[in-house]
């Protein structure tokens, strides 16, 4: 016994011998019988059910349902059989290049190249990029009339190149960026960027370039050529760097002038020292001044060279303050409920080594002058020979909406506050 649930017809098919079924809802009733071959289309739930002994009846699709899984059917097929068309590609021409040779450091050269245009539409030139400093490229189009006209400042319509014309980059390099070292022969590449339009559709396109140089320079500097002071603390005494200048041509003897420098904390001096003439380059921190500046100078040295006529050598470093903190001098507690505890902390660094490393606590107040020792227990641990961390435990015991105050640390007891911590909290209650 099969159940189905549905409506029923009245009679089955007539090749079937089972018996006329009345038309009812609910259960069907047991049919017996040969199977046949006829698919009777009835009405019923979705799908089919095969009675045992019985005809098989199945609903059959409708004709809309046949006609659009027969389109499906053949859209898959075209689709599969279609061989995709991709888009065509602007195939790359071989890359431009240019070899500048050996280059004397302080001096420039220049080359015009001419760069094939690609295919497929209009071309409007863009822009030039390279991966050397020291290079810049400037763009022109060369007329049917032999004129030349850089691109910037054109409009679109202008930089479309027609036909007949040639686009031409003039590279430029130059040695002045560089530092006083023998650059070996080395590559570099660049490339030039279009833009190809073919009707209401465009695309972006690039073609590169490469080209090759050495630089030679007529100073040796040893050992280095850029000279790093790193983090100076406002009270660490002057510190000296010396370096080594020597002729780097056979036969060309050293003549170098006065250096001078473009900053105030830098000085610098030639001296001989066993036949040997050495620079020597000396910083002296800014106590004068609270903030941590940058230093970014450069000491330049006149060499009496047609070629090359300055040396010029880098001199960076960064002063900060004899206390340092980390990560910073703020104790937050951001947004919290004033009734639990929390606990901050804040490192403390003192690069002044004519003093002792410790600290001790003047005071916690805040903004309006309240004492607030009896809200938090301070504590100081040693970390290192220089480095000592305040703990700030607040207790959970103050009211109010914010959090503002500052804790002033001392050297000795009864000294002069040196460092101060920011303590800032606000109240979620």
């Amino acid at each position: 016994m099969v159940e189905l649930q549905g409506v029923w017809p009245q009679r089955c098919p007539e090749r079937c011998s089972a018996a006329p079924i009345e038309r009812q809802r609910g259960p069907a009733p047991e049919v017996v019988g040969p199977l046949p071959a006829e698919v009777w289309r009835g009405r019923r739930e979705p799908g089919s059910v095969a009675l045992p002994g019985a005809c098989t009846i199945r609903r059959m699709p409708s004709r809309t349902t046949r006609t659009l899984s027969l389109a499906l059917v053949a859209w898959i097929v075209v689709c599969s059989c279609t061989k995709r068309q991709k888009p065509a590609l602007h195939q790359a021409l071989p890359a431009p290049h240019h070899d500048f040779g050996t280059l004397d450091l302080g001096t420039s050269a220049t080359c015009d190249m001419d760069i094939p245009l690609p295919s497929g539409g209009a071309v409007i030139p863009q822009a030039y990029q390279g991966d050397c400093g020291c290079a810049s490229g400037m763009l022109m189009i060369r007329r049917t009339d032999g004129s030349t006209e850089p691109i910037y400042g054109l409009s679109q319509d202008e930089r479309t190149m027609q036909l007949g014309e040639k686009l031409v980059l003039r590279l430029t390099l130059d040695t002045r960026k560089k530092e006083a070292l023998d650059l070996p022969r080395t590559v570099s590449h660049g490339f030039v960027g279009f833009k190809v339009v073919h009707g209401a559709a465009w695309r972006f396109d690039r073609q590169p370039i490469q080209f090759h140089y050495a630089i030679h320079t007529p100073i040796r500097v040893m050992p280095v050529s850029h000279v790093e002071f790193g983090e100076l603390p406002m009270s660490s005494s002057p510190l000296v760097r010396e370096l080594e200048l020597s002729s780097n041509d056979p036969g060309r003897p050293l003549s170098l002038g006065t250096p001078t420098s473009n900053q105030d904390c830098v000085e610098a001096r030639l001296v001989q020292s066993d036949g040997k003439t050495i620079l020597r380059i000396q910083i002296t921190p800014r106590t004068d001044e609270r903030t941590s500046p940058r230093v970014s100078c450069a000491v330049t040295i006149p060499t009496g060279i047609a070629s090359y006529p300055k040396l010029v050598i880098p001199v960076t470093g960064k002063f900060i303050g004899d206390i340092e903190y980390e990560p910073s001098y703020t104790v937050s507690f951001n947004l919290f409920p004033f009734t639990k505890a929390r606990e901050g902390f804040v490192n403390l660094i003192d690069h002044d080594r004519r003093r002792p490393a410790g600290f001790s606590i003047v005071s916690l107040k805040s903004d309006q002058g309240e004492d607030l020792t009896r809200h938090f227990e301070v504590n100081l641990s040693s970390l290192s020979a220089r480095k000592t961390r305040v703990t700030l435990n607040y207790r959970g015991t103050m009211r109010g909406k914010t959090m503002r105050a500052w804790l002033h640390l001392a050297k000795q007891p009864g000294g002069d506050p040196v460092a101060r911590i920011r303590v800032i909290g606000h109240n979620s209650l």
